[in-house]
């Protein structure tokens, strides 16, 4: 079992078999005969075959694994025991029990069950939740959280089924970056067989400089909770801003200028969303979370 080749001298029934998917497969300029003997015609006839087929490692006329599997899956079912012949059916079966045990050997994340059905994951500066009936694709929002952590912005997003439900939540500290989260991302997303759609970037207070800082990472938004911001930040915001603001809650002198300059762009249409509010600064992510969702997911 496995290894063998068909080659011209070959004689007896599988040389028959072969000779029979041939002629009524092969798709042959004129029919061999099913004589059991591989002489020259049936040669040829498994170099037509294997031209016309497009293999890679066996264009000779030799039956090899490769030919003789294209053939079995044109002739069907029926065919299974004559692959079997080659070894491709038996290198086949190893190569699933392989990736099996490779499967099972890999350590399962022990994550822990959130309340609305999401499994939550907590690791070094960044806390992970995956929605439930995870096989399937999500947008990937990404919140920096501020001086005061993650837990403002991870409870104002728990607090909003649409985001656990819909959306992979990525919470990370304001020193956290995109590509650091992915290590502890990806194998969560390989676990449960979840993928990654369209991604929002969200920055709060000091996590508005990781938001800049991590801007072209965004595909559908970025989310500027009441941000710290400077005058070179500007030049990034393009329409996928969304820039949420209230100036009473900062002392910074330039900042009334920065946030003229903000609005005056989103005036003239060249940049996203712009408002300012009255907002208290610790209030904000609920808000903004809940105001913005339908932009963010």
């Amino acid at each position: 079992m496995g290894a063998q080749k068909l080659k011209q001298g070959s004689k007896g029934k599988l040389v028959v078999t072969l000779q029979k998917f041939l002629n009524s497969k092969g798709k042959l300029p004129k029919p061999i005969p099913e004589n059991g003997d591989f002489g020259p015609e049936t040669k040829e006839a498994v170099r037509y075959f294997q031209r016309k087929a497009g293999l890679k490692g066996e264009l000779d006329g030799t039956v090899g694994p490769e030919t003789a599997g294209a053939l079995a899956k044109l002739v069907g079912p029926s065919a299974a025991s004559f692959a079997k012949e080659f070894g491709e059916a038996e290198d086949a079966d190893k190569k699933k029990e392989q990736e099996k045990a490779a499967e099972e050997s890999q350590p399962k994340i022990a994550g822990k069950p959130g309340k609305l059905g999401n499994l939550e994951y907590k690791s070094g500066a960044y806390v992970i939740s995956i929605p439930p009936n995870p096989a399937n694709t999500f947008t990937l929002v990404l919140v920096f959280g501020g001086l005061t952590h993650i837990p403002p912005v991870y409870e104002a997003a728990m607090a909003l089924s649409d985001y656990v439900k819909n959306a992979i939540l990525v919470f990370s500290e304001p020193g956290g970056s995109f590509s650091a989260a992915q290590p502890q991302l990806k194998p969560l997303l390989a676990q449960t067989q979840t993928r990654i759609g369209a991604i929002s970037v969200c920055g709060y207070s000091l996590g508005g400089q990781a938001a800049y800082r991590d801007y072209g990472h965004a595909t559908k938004a970025v989310g500027l909770i009441d941000p710290t911001t400077y005058h070179g930040d500007l030049a990034k915001l393009d329409n996928k801003a969304i820039f949420s603001h209230n100036p009473d809650n900062w002392s910074e002198p330039k900042y009334a200028s920065i946030v003229a300059a903000q609005n005056e762009a989103g005036t003239l249409g060249t940049a996203g969303v712009y408002e300012k509010t009255s907002v208290r600064h610790g209030a904000y992510p609920k808000y903004f979370l809940d105001k913005f969702a339908g932009k963010l997911l």
